[in-house]
């Protein structure tokens, strides 16, 4: 009953599969392990600590299920198939056509200031990353004084999950980030290159 479909994010699926006695799970071609149950409701991954609890409709209809790693946890509703190539065919146009959310850019600025100031605003991240930006603001902060003040910023493509790419100049260094907005407004994911 459990296998299907689910969102956690913007793009990216999480498809699930029975195998044999337990389930497998992916997010695009990458596996991401094999589940197996605690519970009936309650699934543990053999190679990480992630665990996964299902929730049912009052019908017992998977609705979501609940990622608990980290800390955290994350709800991720249970899509329809229609849904899931909707949301495929979206990311395929927007990587292949190289197509910039307006919004991407501000919102790089933004964070790029916030975080040399070391004050980053959680709330305008997803759960997952303001995690990870709390336990990262004093390096981030360190660097990014280090790197001196911004002088360009340059929008260069699309990665292969949907993230706008951006040369950034700063002072003391070139760097490339890749910023990716949730339908929310919300940062969704955010990374730093730093070439050779």
């Amino acid at each position: 009953a459990y296998a299907g479909a689910y969102r956690q994010g913007r793009f990216a699926v999480v498809r699930i599969s029975r195998s044999g006695d337990h389930l497998a799970v992916k997010q695009g071609t990458q596996d991401l392990g094999d589940l197996y149950p605690a519970s009936d409701r309650d699934w543990f991954f053999t190679a990480s600590p992630a665990r996964l609890s299902f929730q049912v409709g009052a019908d017992g209809t998977p609705t979501a299920f609940v990622r608990h790693a980290n800390d955290a946890d994350t709800s991720v509703p249970r899509i329809s198939a229609a849904e899931a190539k909707q949301i495929a065919d979206e990311l395929a146009t927007k990587v292949k056509n190289k197509i910039q959310d307006p919004a991407t850019e501000a919102a790089l600025r933004r964070t790029i200031e916030e975080l040399r100031a070391g004050k980053p605003d959680y709330e305008r991240m997803s759960p997952n990353l303001a995690n990870d930006a709390r336990l990262q603001r004093a390096d981030m902060q360190t660097m990014l004084t280090e790197f001196g003040a911004v002088k360009s910023i340059a929008f260069k493509g699309v990665g292969p999950a949907g993230a706008d790419i951006y040369d950034v100049v700063f002072d003391n260094h070139a760097t490339e980030w890749r910023l990716l907005l949730g339908a929310d407004g919300k940062t969704e994911s955010i990374g730093l290159t730093i070439p050779p």
